[in-house]
C-alpha cells in the first residue's frame, strides 16, 4: 500500500474530491467549498494531499500565524476505507515537516475526546495534551489540546543558558538583569 500512496500539495482540481471526503469523514464541523477555497490558495498554509491511484484518501492542513513558533494542524482526514493502513501516520509526519521548514518549534492540533483512534495516534507520535476546550465542536464535544516539539534549536554561543543571580540591590531588579546578561557572555565575570 505504502508504494502507491503519494502525498502532494493542493491544487484546485482536487476541489470536488476534497468536498465527497469531508463529507464522507465528519457528520459536522466540516469545512465548506468557500473555506476549501480559501485554503487551497492561501500562502500561510502547507495543504498536502493523499491520493492512491486516482482516489484522494487524506489530507492535511497545517496553518500557520506570523510572529509565532507555533503551527496548527488545522483540519486532517482519512476516507474510513482506509484508515489503520498508515495514512494518518505519514500525513501527520509530513506536516511535521513542513512546520519545520516554516521555522516552528511546536506543531499544535485539537481532537474530540470521543476520538480515541486519533488520540491515541497522536500520543504515539509524541503528542502532549496541554488543555481542553469545553463544548468546542457543533455537537458540543470537548475538545483535547495537544502539541508536540518538532524542532529543537542546538546549543550554540549564542543561546547557552544564562545563570540565575540573585537581586542585592534595594532598588530595582535591573542590576541583576544585567549581572545575569554579562554573566551569559562571559564566565569570568563577576
Amino acid at each position: 500500500m505504502s508504494n502507491s500512496l503519494k502525498l502532494r500539495d493542493v491544487s484546485p482540481e482536487d476541489l470536488e474530491q476534497l468536498l465527497t471526503l469531508e463529507a464522507k469523514c465528519f457528520d459536522s464541523d466540516r469545512l465548506s467549498r468557500r473555506s476549501f477555497k480559501h485554503w487551497i490558495q492561501a500562502e500561510h498554509c502547507d495543504f498536502v494531499i493523499a491520493k492512491l491511484g486516482e482516489s484522494l484518501v487524506g489530507y492535511c492542513l497545517v496553518i500557520y500565524f506570523r510572529g509565532t513558533t507555533l503551527a496548527r494542524l488545522y483540519s486532517i482526514a482519512v476516507d474510513f476505507d482506509h484508515r489503520g493502513t498508515g495514512i494518518a501516520k505519514k500525513l501527520i509526519e509530513k506536516a511535521e515537516l513542513c512546520a519545520k521548514e516554516e521555522g516552528r518549534l511546536f506543531l499544535r492540533l485539537e481532537v474530540s475526546t470521543d476520538n480515541q483512534a486519533a488520540t491515541n495516534l497522536y500520543k504515539k507520535l509524541g503528542y502532549q495534551q496541554f488543555g481542553i476546550y469545553r463544548n468546542y465542536y457543533e455537537d458540543n464535544n470537548d475538545a483535547l489540546r495537544m502539541q508536540k516539539c518538532i524542532r529543537t534549536v542546538p546549543l550554540t554561543a549564542q543561546n547557552h543558558p544564562i545563570p540565575w543571580l540573585q537581586q542585592n540591590t534595594a532598588f530595582t531588579c535591573g542590576p541583576a538583569a544585567l549581572m545575569m546578561a554579562m554573566c551569559g557572555l562571559s564566565d569570568k565575570y563577576k
